[in-house]
């Protein structure tokens, strides 16, 4: 089954039109600027035609995303609750991450200084109250150019006990953690001694209260291990904060095609296997609220 109409195939369409058309208007006008230039022997003629240019292809290249953003996420999501039949309770909204992030750790976890959310989806499954954000997550460090930190599903759940600080499994990073690379844990956490399989080989387990999470590491590696089995582009990760459970799921984003929108929506090829993900997202979380 396609999901599709007559109307947003036409919209998507004349949206491919106008960018065309956009990159046909800069290279117009940076031409007319270099002939003028070159006939005036005038170099600067040209710099003035190209950065007002380049400015309004930006500008114009992002109306145009933003639009087609709008109509892919909205036609996903009118789709969704049809296939959402055996969540207690749900909501979805578009363009907004699920308000727990707000609380979720930051630099050592997940760095960030901007959130790209296409839609999240708040409710409870046989009890368990949870919320998945699809989100881009990016950083701008100093004058450099923004690093993508995280893309795919961003879930909270309630912890069944509270743990009393932080305690979190990290993908180890590449190389030896160190101040240049900005992978040095930040003060008050301590890495976590451990001869786990998942220690030894991929994940840094650190906290803030070595005696209560030398406890609960065992739940720890159950809830990293039943994670790992889920279809990921990456390494999940894991941290508690208190009573908020959060988990970083590294995958492709729903619905789209790397950078772009799917041009056609298909309910089998689509909508059912992210459904499908999602319900083994939301039945792990059993696992990882006994942390």
């Amino acid at each position: 089954m396609i999901v599709q109409n007559s109307e947003r195939a036409i919209t998507l369409r004349r949206l491919r039109g106008l960018k065309a058309f956009g990159w046909v208007g800069f290279a117009s006008i940076c031409g007319v600027g270099l002939w003028i230039s070159h006939i005036r022997s005038e170099p600067e003629i040209f710099a003035a035609t190209l950065f007002p240019a380049v400015l309004g292809l930006v500008a114009f290249s992002l109306l145009i995303a933003a639009k087609e953003r709008r109509l892919q996420t909205d036609s996903y999501v009118a789709i969704l609750p049809l296939l959402l039949l055996s969540l207690d309770t749900w909501s979805i909204v578009t363009r907004r991450p699920a308000r727990q992030i707000a609380r979720m750790p930051g630099h050592y976890f997940v760095p960030r200084d901007e959130i790209d959310c296409d839609f999240h989806i708040e409710g409870s499954m046989r009890g368990i109250p949870f919320s998945v954000t699809q989100a881009v997550l990016t950083r701008s460090p100093g004058d450099e150019t923004a690093e993508t930190t995280f893309r795919g599903l961003i879930v909270w759940t309630r912890a069944s006990t509270a743990f009393p600080g932080d305690f979190a499994a990290l993908r180890r990073p590449p190389q030896q953690r160190s101040l240049l690379r900005g992978t040095m844990l930040p003060d008050g956490l301590i890495p976590l001694p451990n001869t786990t399989h998942l220690g030894r080989w991929a994940y840094d387990f650190v906290t803030t209260d070595l005696g209560a999470a030398s406890t609960r590491l065992k739940g720890m590696v159950e809830a990293t291990n039943a994670l790992l089995t889920l279809k990921l582009e990456d390494l999940p990760q894991v941290a508690i904060r208190g009573s908020d459970i959060y988990v970083l799921l590294p995958a492709a984003r729903f619905g789209w095609d790397g950078q772009e929108p799917v041009p056609v929506l298909d309910v089998e090829i689509h909508l059912k296997p992210f459904v499908l993900n999602l319900m083994n997202v939301v039945a792990s979380l059993a696992i990882v609220r006994a942390v």
